[in-house]
C-alpha cells in the first residue's frame, strides 16, 4: 500500500489535496493495526484474512499446516 502513498496519504491544506478517509494518517494506523491483529493469530508481524462465501475444498489438511506434518 505504501507504493500508492500519493493515493493514500498526503491529502490536506499543505498539499492543496482534498482530505479524505484514506489520506489520513488515521487510516494507515487502521489497516496497519488489522494486519498486526491478524499476523498475531498466527505468529507472524503482518497477515491478512482471507474470506470466502462458499466452501473451499482441501484434500489434504495436514498439507496446510505450516511445515506440513511428517
Amino acid at each position: 500500500m505504501r507504493a500508492y502513498r500519493s493515493q493514500l496519504h498526503g491529502g490536506g491544506a499543505t498539499s492543496g489535496e482534498p482530505v479524505t478517509k484514506v489520506s489520513t494518517p488515521e487510516f494507515w494506523h487502521a489497516v496497519e493495526g488489522r494486519a498486526r491483529h491478524f499476523g498475531e493469530l498466527i505468529s507472524v508481524a503482518y497477515a491478512e484474512p482471507f474470506w470466502s462465501r462458499t466452501p473451499l475444498a482441501v484434500a489434504d489438511p495436514m498439507s496446510i499446516l505450516p511445515g506440513g506434518v511428517r
